[in-house]
Parts: C-alpha cells; structure tokens; sequence
C-alpha cells in the first residue's frame, strides 16, 4: 500500500476457497465519534477481493491474517485450542473473570496490568495499585498473580515511589492494597518481610525535605503543591492548564497517609527488627496527623468534608475524595461523622452507573462526556462518574448499614451488565456520562472498573453467605 507497508496474508482453512480479486479504495471514510470529539476522522480504506468457497448448513470456516505465510492445515485445531482455553462464560461473573485475565498482559515473561483498552498504557502505578486486589485476588483468585505484578511494579516504579511523582497519593495506596491482600488470607509476617521496608521507604519520603511537590507539615498533614500542575488522580489539562489542580491539603492524600502510618506501626511493632526506635518517632507522627485532620476538613454545616485546603480555606467542591477518607482500615475520622459524610455522597454523587466526580449543583458540573477535546476534558473530573469508585462506596456501606444495603448493591452493579454489548463488547468501560440515560465513554475495557465490580461481587457473595 506504500513504502515499508508489510505484506499481509490472508488465508483460509477450506483448501478449496478461492479468492477473488476485487481490488477497490473506499475513499473519505468518517469515523463519526472521532469527528464529533474533533480528531483527525477521515481515511481511505481498502479492500482487496473476497474468498469464495461452499458452505453446509451449520459448517465453519477459519481465516487467518498474518505477517508470515501458515500452514492451512493448522488452523482449525489452533482455533480449537485457544476457543477451548477461553471455555464458556455462563455469568456475569465469568465475563469480568475473563476481562480481568485479558488486562493481565505478559511483557517479556513480566507481568503486569493494563490499564484500559485500546489506549490506556500498562504498567502505570496508580491504576495498577488500585486494580490488583479486584483483579487477581477477587477475581483470578490468584495471589502467586498479585504478588508477581506487584513485585514488578516495585522494581519499575522505584522513582515515583520514593522520590517524585504527579500522583502524590499513589505510593500511599501500597498499604490498603496489602491491608486487602492480608485480609484474602495472605500470611501477615510474611508480607511484612517482604514488603515492610517499601513501605517504611515509602513514609519516609514525605517527611521534610525529600520531596518537592509533596511534604509533612508542621501539623503532621501532606501539603501538595506544584504551580500549574495536577497532583492527584483529577489530572485533566486544558492548554497546558490543570483543570482541577487542588492544591493543598488533598483529603484522600492525607487519608491514605494516616492509613499508611497506622499499618506500618501495627506491623512494626509485631514484627519490626527495630520496632522501638520505629514506633516511637512514627506513633507521635500518627498523633498528630490525627489531631489535625478532622478539624483540617470537617465542615459542620455541610455535614462532610472539605476536598482540599489551601490558603484561602476549605473548598467544598462535594467530590468522591471524601469517600475514600473514611473508607480507609484506619481512618482519620471519628466513626459517627461516617454517616453523614456518606449521606452526602449518596444523595449528590451515587448512579447506577458509578460515582460522579463532581455534584450536579456545582456550578462546574459538565454532566456529558461529549464534544471536543476541551468539552470532553471539561467534564471528564467535573461530572463523569467512574465505577471504580463503587468499590469503596460500596464496602463502606455494608459496614454502615450491614445486610439492609444488598438490594441497592445489586441495583448499583445491574446497569453495567445491560451495558455489555453498548461501549466495549463484553467489557466494562472507564466512565459514564453524570446525567442520565448515563452513557458509557472513555476505554472501552477498564481495569479500574473491572476490579471494582469483581471487588463489589465479593463483597456481595460475602453478606450472600452470611445471610444463608
């Protein structure tokens, strides 16, 4: 077709196909999604001929397309295999199953988790924490898996980990993915020993001094700051400009840094080498953070919490963030502020299709993921919901309103099953328009959201039981 282009083969496993040369440009061909979010959408596109060949009633026949040339003879019992090593999917259950092995990718012999199909990058750090209890514990049930990416993980992500990274929450979600990894079963003295010195290495980067964009204050608390840039999960940009740059004092940052504290002081203190020294400089730490977080976010009149303080105070932007603060094994909220904080999110940011990233009376609201790339980027923080974020939604309602909240569990998981054959066939996307008929967006295969429904699937088969 041009210079370099490599020869394709096309072959057929009936012997007696015959190929017809049709040889036709289709020019100007419009992708109509891609013209509407104004990319590049037009191309010409070719087609060659067409095999011909006589079929049975209820016959078959395989194609092939190739680099190399192939052994026709070959293709049936090669499709057989892999038709036979994919088995039946019988449930919903079996579908995430499948999607979570698909989103588990093989890189020379080194596993690891893509984050979203077609587009999305594998490896990344955030999306791989977030992803790998759903994916190979609640679903693969595989924790030789979750220790293999977690490990390589490790080994590529030394510098975001321990010295600078845009994502300054993304280190501290190391302690909640082992805190769920124990939970699953895992031996908690060995998981200390093999992975105690990440997290304490992990700690010790956001004391004074060692890092830039992220570090403890005076009152114990992780203040985020880089001019411009984004520094958390909200990290769309228009022009070069961060669309939700939260700056500050970060709730779910500073949530997950207390969590990481109080984990590694209980493990410390079981099975710490130097457990004293250790214990000791980190328990006047957790204190502080503490004392001062609850009177840092807590705002009375709004019955919540702030999304960040900054210089000028609190912004109560009413986002999920504030869900992840109180959903933390060990949180930094007094336990009968949870209702209330949970309320306000039910009431202003739960669908049936996720948890909106914005409240729909927030003037900045963007309900539709559509348009160009600044209307798209507009919304995709300011009101898309994500699924993901039903993992903890969900968990903590459970806690709170024990067997009573199963029936809105399987309401708030149904819709994506009516999805299946709408975004990504048989897959389960990255977002959801925030105003109804909630329409899906975004990768068509999501790692974050196939992980938080087989997590919410687990929990559900846990309070199923419990019922029995």
């Amino acid at each position: 077709m041009y210079a370099n282009f490599p020869s394709l083969n096309l072959q057929m496993s009936d012997k007696d196909a015959k190929f017809a040369e049709a040889p036709c440009w289709y020019n100007n061909i419009t992708y109509s999604d891609e013209y509407r979010r104004g990319f590049d959408c037009r191309e010409d596109l070719m087609s060659p001929g067409q095999f011909l060949m006589k079929l049975r009633a209820g016959g078959s026949v395989i194609l092939s397309a190739s680099l190399r040339e192939e052994d026709p003879g070959t293709f049936k019992r090669t499709f057989n295999s892999y038709y036979a090593k994919a088995g039946e999917l019988t449930s919903y259950r079996d579908i995430l199953v499948h999607n979570a092995d698909l989103l588990i990718t093989d890189h020379n012999g080194r596993k690891k988790i893509n984050a979203g199909f077609s587009w999305m990058y594998t490896g990344l750090l955030r999306e791989t924490l977030i992803a790998l209890p759903g994916l190979t514990l609640y679903g693969l049930n595989s924790p030789e898996t979750f220790e293999e990416i977690l490990d390589n993980l490790i080994a590529d992500e030394q510098e975001r980990l321990f010295r600078r990274t845009t994502q300054v929450e993304s280190p501290l979600f190391l302690a909640g993915v082992l805190q769920r990894y124990i939970e699953f079963g895992a031996d908690e003295k060995a998981v200390w020993k093999k992975y105690g010195v990440i997290v304490r290495g992990i700690l010790e980067s956001y004391l004074p001094g060692e890092r830039k964009e992220v570090s403890m204050q005076p009152n114990g608390l992780l203040w985020a700051q880089m001019d411009g840039v984004a520094l958390s999960w909200m990290n769309a940009y228009i022009d070069g400009r961060a669309v939700t740059e939260r700056a500050g004092y970060q709730v779910e940052t500073n949530a997950f840094w207390y969590n990481s504290i109080c984990f590694a002081i209980e493990m410390e203190s079981k099975y710490g080498s130097k457990r004293g020294k250790f214990v000791s400089f980190w328990s006047g730490i957790r204190d502080l953070v503490k004392a001062n977080f609850q009177p840092m976010f807590w705002n009375a009149q709004r019955g919540c919490l702030a999304d960040y303080v900054d210089n000028s105070g609190q912004n109560m932007d009413i986002r999920p963030n504030q869900l992840l603060a109180i959903w933390v094994k060990y949180s930094p909220v007094d336990e009968m502020l949870a209702p209330s904080i949970l309320r306000v999110v039910d009431n202003e940011l739960v669908t049936d299709r996720g948890i909106r990233t914005l409240s729909p009376r927030d003037v900045k609201y963007k309900g539709v993921y559509e348009g160009t790339q600044i209307e798209r980027d507009l919304a995709y923080h300011q009101g898309c919901t994500r699924p993901f974020l039903l993992d903890a939604f969900v968990d903590l309602s459970f806690r709170i309103k024990g067997p009573a909240f199963f029936k809105k569990a399987e309401w708030l998981t149904e819709g994506f099953y009516q999805d299946l054959g709408k975004h990504g066939v048989g897959a389960f996307s990255e977002l959801y328009d925030g105003d109804p008929p909630h329409e899906p967006h975004g990768a068509i295969s999501s790692a974050l959201s196939t992980a938080a429904l087989l997590s919410v699937e687990y929990i559900k088969e846990k309070y199923r039981e419990a019922q029995r």
